[in-house]
């Protein structure tokens, strides 16, 4: 299955620390599952509109890489960690 892009934002990484800031500050854990494919249908629309709309590329990624900086600074975005816990449950 092919990696979805926003822009040069891989969207996988991105949902895994979206979820990983949600369930830090308090959502119950059995959420998670729901709220990844909320976060998977809402790239798919977006990668969609964006298909549609090419202009709206540059507002998007930059607002996304706004949230994986921050993201980043918190912790919650490890890209080699996500990584290696992937390759740890194989």
């Amino acid at each position: 299955m092919p990696d979805l892009y926003v822009g040069s934002v891989a969207l996988a990484p991105f949902i895994v620390a979206l979820i990983a800031l949600l369930k830090w500050i308090g959502m119950p854990v059995g959420w998670a599952p729901y709220v990844n494919i909320a976060l998977s249908a809402a790239g798919v629309i977006l990668i969609g509109m964006i298909g549609l709309d090419p202009n709206l590329l540059t507002p998007v990624e930059t607002v996304l890489n706004i949230v994986i900086a921050v993201l980043a600074a918190a912790g919650f975005y490890d890209l080699q960690q996500a990584g290696t816990r992937a390759l740890r449950s194989q």
